[in-house]
Protein backbone atom coordinates (compact mmCIF):
# COMPACT_ATOMS: atom_id res chain seq x y z
CA UNK A 1 0.00 0.00 0.00
CA UNK A 2 1.16 3.49 -0.59
CA UNK A 3 0.33 6.38 1.75
CA UNK A 4 -1.69 8.98 0.19
CA UNK A 5 1.09 11.80 1.04
CA UNK A 6 4.06 10.25 -0.60
CA UNK A 7 5.74 12.34 -3.76
CA UNK A 8 6.14 10.75 -7.19
CA UNK A 9 9.97 10.05 -6.63
CA UNK A 10 9.71 8.17 -3.54
CA UNK A 11 6.71 6.27 -5.30
CA UNK A 12 9.21 5.56 -8.56
CA UNK A 13 12.17 4.77 -6.60
CA UNK A 14 10.57 2.14 -4.26
CA UNK A 15 8.39 0.44 -7.36
CA UNK A 16 12.16 -0.06 -8.91
CA UNK A 17 13.22 -1.60 -5.64
CA UNK A 18 10.21 -4.37 -5.71
CA UNK A 19 10.98 -5.13 -9.16
CA UNK A 20 15.04 -5.59 -8.37
CA UNK A 21 13.91 -7.96 -5.33
CA UNK A 22 10.95 -9.46 -7.75
CA UNK A 23 7.70 -8.46 -5.59
CA UNK A 24 4.61 -6.82 -7.26
CA UNK A 25 2.32 -3.97 -6.25
CA UNK A 26 -0.79 -5.61 -7.06
CA UNK A 27 -3.76 -2.92 -6.39
CA UNK A 28 -7.38 -3.64 -5.31
CA UNK A 29 -6.92 -7.64 -6.14
CA UNK A 30 -6.73 -9.00 -2.27
CA UNK A 31 -8.03 -7.52 0.35
CA UNK A 32 -5.69 -5.66 2.84
CA UNK A 33 -8.15 -6.79 5.71
CA UNK A 34 -7.48 -10.28 5.15
CA UNK A 35 -3.19 -10.27 4.37
CA UNK A 36 -0.34 -8.93 5.68
CA UNK A 37 0.45 -5.45 4.19
CA UNK A 38 3.54 -3.62 3.22
CA UNK A 39 2.73 0.22 4.39
CA UNK A 40 5.13 2.49 1.77
CA UNK A 41 5.48 5.98 3.19
CA UNK A 42 7.74 8.96 2.36
CA UNK A 43 10.19 7.85 5.54
CA UNK A 44 10.20 3.67 6.20
CA UNK A 45 8.52 1.24 5.06
CA UNK A 46 6.59 -0.93 7.63
CA UNK A 47 4.78 -4.11 7.65
CA UNK A 48 1.08 -4.32 9.09
CA UNK A 49 -1.29 -7.28 9.85
CA UNK A 50 -4.75 -6.53 10.25
CA UNK A 51 -5.29 -9.38 12.48
CA UNK A 52 -2.95 -8.69 14.70
CA UNK A 53 -2.78 -4.61 17.22
CA UNK A 54 -2.52 -1.73 14.37
CA UNK A 55 0.32 -0.68 16.37
CA UNK A 56 2.32 -3.92 15.81
CA UNK A 57 3.85 -2.42 12.70
CA UNK A 58 7.36 -3.61 11.70
CA UNK A 59 9.69 -1.53 10.03
CA UNK A 60 13.92 -1.44 9.71
CA UNK A 61 14.76 2.13 11.28
CA UNK A 62 18.32 2.98 11.32
CA UNK A 63 18.45 6.35 12.26
CA UNK A 64 15.59 7.08 14.79
CA UNK A 65 13.31 5.36 17.53
CA UNK A 66 14.85 1.87 19.44
CA UNK A 67 17.97 1.59 16.99
CA UNK A 68 19.28 4.97 17.89
CA UNK A 69 18.22 4.61 21.09
CA UNK A 70 20.80 1.42 21.48
CA UNK A 71 23.34 2.67 19.29
CA UNK A 72 23.90 5.76 21.48
CA UNK A 73 22.88 4.17 24.80
CA UNK A 74 23.13 0.35 24.30
CA UNK A 75 26.29 -0.73 26.60
CA UNK A 76 28.69 -0.82 24.08
CA UNK A 77 31.29 -3.85 24.48
CA UNK A 78 29.58 -4.91 27.82
CA UNK A 79 26.09 -6.48 25.62
CA UNK A 80 26.09 -9.72 25.82
CA UNK A 81 25.81 -9.60 21.88
CA UNK A 82 29.72 -8.15 21.56
CA UNK A 83 30.72 -10.79 24.46
CA UNK A 84 29.14 -13.33 22.33
CA UNK A 85 30.92 -12.52 18.93
CA UNK A 86 34.18 -11.18 20.44
CA UNK A 87 33.81 -7.87 19.67
CA UNK A 88 35.07 -6.94 22.96
CA UNK A 89 38.20 -8.97 22.53
CA UNK A 90 38.81 -7.30 18.97
CA UNK A 91 37.38 -4.51 16.98
CA UNK A 92 37.68 -4.68 13.24
CA UNK A 93 36.20 -8.38 13.28
CA UNK A 94 34.06 -9.47 9.61
CA UNK A 95 30.89 -11.00 10.61
CA UNK A 96 28.18 -12.88 8.75
CA UNK A 97 24.68 -12.14 9.74
CA UNK A 98 23.56 -15.14 7.81
CA UNK A 99 19.71 -14.94 8.87
CA UNK A 100 20.14 -10.84 9.21
CA UNK A 101 15.78 -10.86 9.80
CA UNK A 102 15.53 -7.00 10.36
CA UNK A 103 19.12 -6.09 10.75
CA UNK A 104 18.90 -4.81 14.30
CA UNK A 105 21.89 -7.22 15.70
CA UNK A 106 23.79 -6.06 12.59
CA UNK A 107 23.44 -2.28 13.23
CA UNK A 108 24.70 -3.21 16.86
CA UNK A 109 27.69 -4.87 15.61
CA UNK A 110 28.53 -2.47 13.03
CA UNK A 111 28.16 0.19 15.72
CA UNK A 112 30.48 -1.69 17.86
CA UNK A 113 32.51 -1.87 14.98
CA UNK A 114 32.72 -5.00 13.08
CA UNK A 115 32.38 -5.21 9.06
CA UNK A 116 28.90 -6.87 8.33
CA UNK A 117 27.57 -8.66 5.44
CA UNK A 118 23.62 -8.97 5.94
CA UNK A 119 22.17 -12.36 4.20
CA UNK A 120 17.96 -12.63 3.72
CA UNK A 121 16.36 -14.94 1.64
CA UNK A 122 13.14 -13.10 2.36
CA UNK A 123 11.79 -10.98 -0.69
CA UNK A 124 10.44 -8.46 1.44
CA UNK A 125 13.00 -8.32 4.19
CA UNK A 126 15.40 -7.87 1.74
CA UNK A 127 13.46 -4.81 0.56
CA UNK A 128 13.13 -3.32 3.92
CA UNK A 129 17.02 -3.91 4.55
CA UNK A 130 17.63 -2.32 1.28
CA UNK A 131 15.52 0.22 1.73
CA UNK A 132 16.57 0.97 5.06
CA UNK A 133 20.15 1.22 4.62
CA UNK A 134 19.79 3.22 1.81
CA UNK A 135 17.36 6.04 3.37
CA UNK A 136 20.04 6.25 6.56
CA UNK A 137 23.02 6.52 4.25
CA UNK A 138 21.47 9.58 2.42
CA UNK A 139 19.71 10.47 5.86
CA UNK A 140 23.79 10.77 7.18
CA UNK A 141 25.70 11.86 4.60
CA UNK A 142 25.87 15.29 5.64
CA UNK A 143 24.53 15.17 9.27
CA UNK A 144 25.65 12.39 10.70
CA UNK A 145 29.36 10.94 10.04
CA UNK A 146 29.19 8.46 12.96
CA UNK A 147 26.12 6.81 11.28
CA UNK A 148 27.51 7.50 7.80
CA UNK A 149 30.52 5.39 9.25
CA UNK A 150 28.26 2.74 10.74
CA UNK A 151 26.68 2.01 7.45
CA UNK A 152 29.14 1.97 5.37
CA UNK A 153 30.50 -1.06 7.25
CA UNK A 154 27.03 -3.08 6.48
CA UNK A 155 26.70 -4.85 3.19
CA UNK A 156 23.88 -6.87 2.12
CA UNK A 157 22.93 -9.77 0.03
CA UNK A 158 19.65 -11.01 -0.62
CA UNK A 159 20.30 -14.76 -0.79
CA UNK A 160 19.27 -17.83 1.31
CA UNK A 161 22.31 -18.27 3.84
CA UNK A 162 22.63 -21.87 3.14
CA UNK A 163 23.38 -21.85 -0.59
CA UNK A 164 26.09 -19.09 -0.03
CA UNK A 165 27.64 -20.02 2.65
CA UNK A 166 28.22 -24.10 0.76
CA UNK A 167 29.58 -21.92 -1.77
CA UNK A 168 33.06 -20.71 0.93
CA UNK A 169 35.49 -21.87 1.73
CA UNK A 170 36.38 -23.89 4.73
CA UNK A 171 37.40 -21.20 8.10
CA UNK A 172 37.25 -18.22 5.35
CA UNK A 173 34.66 -16.00 7.61
CA UNK A 174 35.88 -14.94 11.08
CA UNK A 175 32.30 -15.14 12.21
CA UNK A 176 29.40 -16.19 11.25
CA UNK A 177 26.03 -15.15 13.36
CA UNK A 178 22.49 -16.83 13.04
CA UNK A 179 19.02 -15.67 14.78
CA UNK A 180 17.23 -17.84 12.60
CA UNK A 181 13.34 -16.56 12.91
CA UNK A 182 12.13 -19.95 12.38
CA UNK A 183 8.51 -20.19 14.16
CA UNK A 184 8.25 -21.40 17.53
CA UNK A 185 7.21 -25.48 17.96
CA UNK A 186 4.70 -24.18 19.79
CA UNK A 187 2.84 -21.05 20.11
CA UNK A 188 2.56 -19.03 22.57
CA UNK A 189 0.46 -16.04 24.00
CA UNK A 190 3.65 -14.23 25.24
CA UNK A 191 5.16 -13.98 21.62
CA UNK A 192 5.19 -10.41 21.01
CA UNK A 193 2.99 -9.19 18.03
CA UNK A 194 5.65 -8.04 15.87
CA UNK A 195 7.40 -11.22 16.41
CA UNK A 196 4.16 -13.15 15.76
CA UNK A 197 3.89 -10.53 12.34
CA UNK A 198 7.15 -11.68 11.39
CA UNK A 199 6.32 -15.55 12.17
CA UNK A 200 3.01 -14.90 9.78
CA UNK A 201 5.39 -14.00 7.20
CA UNK A 202 7.77 -16.33 7.29
CA UNK A 203 5.71 -19.44 7.98
CA UNK A 204 4.64 -20.48 4.80
CA UNK A 205 8.19 -21.13 3.37
CA UNK A 206 8.53 -23.46 7.15
CA UNK A 207 5.40 -25.88 7.48
CA UNK A 208 6.94 -29.16 7.17
CA UNK A 209 8.43 -29.68 10.86
CA UNK A 210 11.01 -32.20 9.23
CA UNK A 211 11.78 -29.66 6.82
CA UNK A 212 12.66 -27.05 9.20
CA UNK A 213 14.69 -29.40 11.12
CA UNK A 214 17.03 -29.98 8.11
CA UNK A 215 17.41 -26.49 7.45
CA UNK A 216 18.87 -26.07 11.36
CA UNK A 217 21.06 -28.58 11.43
CA UNK A 218 22.35 -27.64 7.40
CA UNK A 219 22.05 -23.94 8.40
CA UNK A 220 24.66 -24.67 11.71
CA UNK A 221 26.93 -27.09 10.14
CA UNK A 222 27.97 -24.37 7.43
CA UNK A 223 28.21 -21.72 9.65
CA UNK A 224 30.31 -24.10 11.71
CA UNK A 225 32.81 -24.73 8.66
CA UNK A 226 33.25 -21.71 7.00
CA UNK A 227 34.08 -19.78 10.32
CA UNK A 228 37.29 -19.11 11.37
CA UNK A 229 36.86 -18.04 15.28
CA UNK A 230 33.25 -19.20 16.03
CA UNK A 231 29.80 -19.88 14.97
CA UNK A 232 27.40 -17.76 17.31
CA UNK A 233 23.59 -18.51 17.31
CA UNK A 234 21.03 -16.39 18.71
CA UNK A 235 17.87 -18.36 20.59
CA UNK A 236 14.96 -17.50 23.27
CA UNK A 237 16.56 -18.57 26.32
CA UNK A 238 14.58 -21.90 26.89
CA UNK A 239 14.85 -23.09 23.64
CA UNK A 240 16.42 -25.73 22.31
CA UNK A 241 19.96 -25.71 20.59
CA UNK A 242 19.96 -25.55 17.40
CA UNK A 243 19.69 -28.66 14.66
CA UNK A 244 20.48 -30.77 17.92
CA UNK A 245 24.02 -29.74 18.38
CA UNK A 246 25.50 -28.57 22.25
CA UNK A 247 27.77 -25.21 21.73
CA UNK A 248 30.84 -24.85 23.26
CA UNK A 249 29.32 -22.42 25.92
CA UNK A 250 26.29 -20.22 26.18
CA UNK A 251 25.86 -16.35 27.71
CA UNK A 252 22.64 -15.88 28.84
CA UNK A 253 20.15 -12.81 28.85
CA UNK A 254 17.43 -11.84 30.60
CA UNK A 255 15.23 -13.15 27.46
CA UNK A 256 18.50 -14.23 24.84
CA UNK A 257 20.82 -17.14 24.69
CA UNK A 258 24.35 -16.83 22.29
CA UNK A 259 25.11 -20.07 22.35
CA UNK A 260 29.02 -20.35 20.45
CA UNK A 261 30.48 -22.57 18.51
CA UNK A 262 34.53 -22.13 19.24
CA UNK A 263 37.07 -22.67 16.90
CA UNK A 264 40.02 -20.63 17.44
CA UNK A 265 40.86 -17.87 19.98
CA UNK A 266 40.04 -14.19 19.14
CA UNK A 267 43.25 -11.70 19.82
Amino acid sequence: MYDSNITLSREKRIASMLSEFQLEFIEDEIPVEEEISLLVQESRLSLIDPGLDKRAQVHIDFTGGATDHRRRFGGGKSQTLAKAVGLDQKKGLSVVDATAGLAADSFVMACLGANVLMLERSPVLALMISEGLCSAAQLAEDSDHELSNIIGRMQFLHVDATDWLTKQKNDSLDIVYLDPMFPERKKKAAVKKEMQLLQSLLEPSLEQEPLRETEERNLLEQAIRTSYHRAVVKRPRHAPTLGGEKPGYSLEGKSTRFDIYPKRTIG
